[in-house]
């Protein structure tokens, strides 16, 4: 059986069959990437299994596709993209910005506003945007999921101070512990008063969010924001 050159894309190299209908699927790529439908329910994905790893992409054997089969090569690492930024979306739901870019650059090329050229160059600006992004929670002093709530009490307001930062992290990370152990070993959706044990939990620690850059209405926004985050993550974990 014939084979193409194997190409990396994670940390695993795969060998692909040429099978008889990969020339049309080529032709395909070739005419457009269809659209990307990688919006997706906040799921519990902060464990390290099943996590997509970008690092091991070899950028130089995907260059070498990209002169041969230029559209080929760039929905290889689209794909990878695509995989990455659905995972780390589910992760926290702040980073849905990120599906949006990637949607609307497929989008762009797919209109034929750039050519496949751009689009491969800012694909790998995109992934290395991912990277960068995955990085934060260590640069943060935050978990993954301490990151979560963080970014909800401060994305896409209000700006804070130095001083206003540290107090919202702290507050971040002692509303995670309480809720790890609220919502442990039981189906807490189910029953109303475990429902609202957590929901007045989330509202008293938040209640201790510094009171100028968190007047009434931010603040409401903010405690419906943690709460539907905790639903969709804590509710989902204990339905897998």
């Amino acid at each position: 059986m014939p084979w193409v050159q194997p190409c990396l894309l994670g940390l695993v190299a795969v060998q692909v069959w040429r099978s008889p209908g990969l020339a049309q699927i080529e032709a395909l790529l070739d005419e457009k990437i269809e659209g990307v439908a990688i919006l997706a329910p906040i799921v519990e994905g902060n464990r390290a299994e099943g996590r997509v790893d970008l690092s091991g992409i070899d950028f130089d054997k995907l260059a070498t596709l990209f002169a041969a089969k230029p559209k080929t090569a760039a929905e290889t690492l689209r794909q990878g993209a695509e995989d990455k930024a659905k995972q780390m979306a589910e992760v926290n739901p702040s980073r849905l910005d990120l599906v949006e870019k990637l949607e609307k650059l497929v989008d762009a090329y797919n209109a034929g506003s750039i050519d496949v050229e751009t689009f491969f160059a800012e694909l790998k600006a995109f992934i290395a945007e991912l990277d960068e992004e995955e990085t934060r929670p260590a640069r943060e002093g935050l978990s993954d999921e301490e990151l979560a709530i963080f970014d909800l009490l401060t994305r896409p307001a209000p700006k804070l101070t130095k001083a206003q930062e540290v107090e919202v992290k702290r507050i971040a990370r002692e509303l995670l512990e309480k809720l790890r152990k609220l919502v442990a070993a039981v189906d807490w959706t189910k029953g109303q008063q475990t429902r609202g044990a957590v929901l007045s939990e989330i509202r008293v620690k938040l209640n201790a969010l510094p009171e100028e850059p968190y007047p009434e209405g931010v603040w409401d926004t903010k405690v419906d924001a943690v709460w539907q985050f905790v639903l969709s993550k804590y509710a989902s974990a204990h339905r897998a």
